[in-house]
């Protein structure tokens, strides 16, 4: 009996280091991470190409000095609307005092001489513009551009009731042309004009010729795909990962990338099918940044 409680003593002792050991464990293991997620989605996708367009009129009518002789000045200034048939200012010619009319109502855009004076047959004195037959102009880069097909749908944001405007293209230059960015590159461009499709409803009365505007131009439009937050793509050598939350742990998982546009990411079917997984309603974890590590422990914000 005396022979039983040393080795009872030591089965406690063992029992009770191990408890301690676990509870120590327990207490300083890392934390998990909190991350924002969203959810794998399957849905249609449209892939858009987004630029800055300008409104200008299809209407644009350049008024002469119909004769040779002294003009008076021009008082009308870029922007003042015009009536047809309104004065823009005096001819005198052959002895005779004729006035120089607006052949459109409409807005003058472009004012090619105020002062008074001498002046040639043929000479521009005012440009005047209805802004009532807008169209959007549209300088893309050249390899967008061969992607984009007359007839292709597009939206002006930013407008209207739920926010866009429908717009249709009805025309892609076949000659390009070399711009400067913002940042000093030299960029290949090509002019593609939309036409504003409002039916019968009127042009907001904010907008007018040369005013810029935020433009979507559809190039493909694809149905029942598996899509993703561009948020959750990161870089993997020349592919995609993602980081997928799976059972409290994040895991990497290799997608191959079909489209990017309007903030989501259309996979390639082979890729869901193959990972394994990453199906409807999986989370993937956002912005990781170099933070999150291979089977590290994390959790959603609330």
């Amino acid at each position: 009996m005396e022979q039983k409680k040393p080795k009872r003593r030591r089965v406690l002792w063992i029992t009770g280091t191990l408890l301690l050991l676990s509870g120590l464990v327990w207490m300083f293991r890392p934390k998990a991470v909190e991350v924002e997620v969203a959810q794998v989605k399957q849905r249609d996708f449209i892939e858009s190409i987004e630029a800055d367009g300008i409104l200008r009129s299809k209407r644009r009518i350049i008024v002469p000095a119909f004769a040779m002789g002294e003009m008076g000045r021009v008082d009308l200034k870029v922007g003042d609307p015009v009536k047809k048939g309104q004065t823009i200012t005096t001819l005198f010619w052959d002895l005779e005092r004729s006035p120089l009319r607006s052949p459109i109502t409409g807005v003058v855009s472009k004012v090619f001489r105020e002062s008074e004076g001498p002046v040639q047959r043929g000479e521009p004195v005012v440009e005047v513009l209805d802004p009532r037959e807008l169209e959007v102009a549209v300088d893309v880069l050249t390899l967008d551009a061969s992607r984009i097909r007359p007839g292709n749908p597009a939206r002006i944001r930013g407008w209207g009731e739920d926010g866009t405007i429908p717009a249709k293209v009805i025309r892609v230059s076949k000659a390009g042309f070399v711009k400067v960015s913002a940042l000093g590159v030299e960029e290949e461009r090509t002019e593609v004009v939309l036409a504003i499709e409002l039916g019968p409803r009127v042009l907001p009365k904010e907008w007018g010729s040369t005013f810029h505007v935020d433009v979507e131009i559809e190039v493909q439009r694809m149905t029942n795909q598996w899509v993703v937050p561009v948020g959750a793509l990161v870089r993997e050598g020349e592919g995609w990962m993602v980081w997928r939350l799976h059972q409290g742990r994040a895991r990497a998982t290799l997608v191959e990338v079909r489209a990017i546009s309007g903030g989501w990411a259309a996979l390639e079917p082979e890729s869901v099918v193959r990972e394994k997984g990453l199906g409807s309603g999986e989370a993937v974890i956002l912005y990781p940044g170099d933070l999150i590590q291979k089977e590290m422990r994390v959790r959603p914000k609330e």
